[in-house]
């Protein structure tokens, strides 16, 4: 569990992070998560349920990128 909380806490601080830093992309790959999981020909849930077996191409990514900004902020403290 304390793995687990872990993750989620450098998760929160990472899309702090990213929302402080008003990126673009960031915030598109948010508005197209709540699109995509807003009720429609099929409810929240199933989509939800969905997306846990198949990973949606965007999740990956903003993982990669919330790493990506931990590393510029150890490498280019100055600048984050």
């Amino acid at each position: 569990m304390d793995k687990l909380r872990e993750i989620s806490l450098q998760r929160i601080r990472a899309h702090t992070k990213l929302l402080e830093l008003d990126s673009n992309v960031y915030k598109a790959f948010l508005e197209m998560e709540k699109a995509a999981f807003a009720d429609g020909a099929l409810p929240k849930k199933i989509k939800e349920l969905i997306a846990v077996g198949i990973e949606m191409g965007g999740g990956p990514a903003t993982v990669s990128a919330r790493f990506a900004l931990e590393v510029m902020a150890e490498v280019f403290p100055d600048e984050m």
